[in-house]
């Protein structure tokens, strides 16, 4: 509920009872920092493309973020 929605309801009905649940939602600015990573990745695999075998460093990568993203998102679900 946006909060100028909360503020008319809070504000019209004296009987409402108003439950506030915390949200699941993943931050805006990790999602857009995500967003940013994947596109230098695809950027680099498209680079890479001619290559039989993608560099190590592009797998160690790709895990590290994979463990950032899995730690976040394991945090929202146990949190």
């Amino acid at each position: 509920m946006k909060p100028n929605a909360l503020a008319h309801l809070l504000t019209t009905r004296r009987n409402h009872k108003i439950i506030i649940a915390p949200s699941n939602r993943l931050d805006p600015a990790l999602i857009k920092r995500l967003d940013w990573i994947g596109q230098r990745l695809n950027e680099l695999l498209k680079a890479t493309q001619d290559m039989k075998n993608v560099p190590p460093e592009v797998s160690t990568l790709c895990a590290e973020i994979r463990a950032i993203v899995m730690a976040e998102v394991e945090g929202r679900v146990q949190g």
